[in-house]
């Protein structure tokens, strides 16, 4: 009706750390992948300006109305990576969050969520976006786990019974 286009970029998939990532789910590296457990302390990552209302004004990622908000903006391309790998359709989700520190937005600044999919894996996610620095991923299957940091280019590997020596791929 709008006469526009509307696209997606959804990157991620095309970084070689998250295609070696499927690679190894798709060939059974970690058996049957049954979790995926995500959290990220990304840190105030829209601010241009100290003022906020400056702020409102400049970045469209402090509208909700505007981004979609936090969630449809930002963990999109997570959520984008959770389908991939998992190959399965989203039967059940849930989360929640809020706006904790930023009130001055009405984009949340932190959120939980929960997904199940057709074929039983679980996914839980955790954003925070006033604290900074970590953001790790850790991938849960019948015979060991993969763990990784996003952006980053080290993925360990762990099976099952090995609590002291991951290998690691760089």
């Amino acid at each position: 009706r709008s006469g526009c286009v509307l696209h997606s970029g959804l990157q991620l998939r095309y970084h070689p750390l998250y295609i070696e990532v499927n690679r190894m789910i798709t060939e059974g590296a970690i058996g049957d992948l049954k979790f995926i457990w995500a959290v990220e302390m990304r840190g105030d990552w829209a601010k241009k300006s100290d003022n906020p209302n400056t702020n409102r004004v400049l970045n469209y990622m402090y509208s909700a109305y505007q981004s979609g908000g936090t969630v449809n903006n930002k963990n999109s391309h997570d959520f984008d990576i959770f389908n991939w790998v998992i190959d399965s359709k989203a039967v059940k989700a849930a989360g929640f969050g809020g706006t904790a520190v930023y009130g001055n937005r009405d984009s949340l600044d932190h959120f939980t969520g929960i997904v199940e999919y057709e074929n039983g894996v679980k996914v839980s996610l955790g954003l925070v976006l006033f604290n900074y620095g970590y953001h790790d991923t850790v991938l849960v299957g019948t015979k060991g786990k993969l763990m990784f940091q996003r952006g980053g280019m080290q993925l360990s590997w762990t099976d099952r019974y090995n609590k002291e020596d991951p290998k690691t791929f760089k």
